[in-house]
């Protein structure tokens, strides 16, 4: 039963091997850009979409909540800055 549930523990381990994911790429690009390194890129437009009640997920004014997709928008440099 031991030789059993270890083989049913390693073969569970080395089933899921194949679904861990590493990305190298760029933090900021992640968050507010376009990075070519990332299978899911712009991540901050897509976290709480479709969400507009009063006081609820208040951001920055570039991801205005609305009813449906969203108003995200790309700061400019100028804005970041400030």
């Amino acid at each position: 039963m031991k030789k059993a549930m270890l083989f049913i523990g390693i073969l569970s381990i080395l089933v899921s091997l194949p679904a861990y994911l590493i990305e190298n790429a760029s933090l900021e690009q992640f968050l507010i850009g376009t990075e070519e390194a990332c299978e899911y890129d712009n991540w901050v437009s897509h976290i709480a979409e479709g969400i507009a009640s009063n006081n609820y997920n208040l951001y920055a004014p570039f991801d205005r909540q609305t009813n449906g997709f969203g108003d995200f928008r790309v700061p400019t440099t100028e804005e970041l800055i400030t």
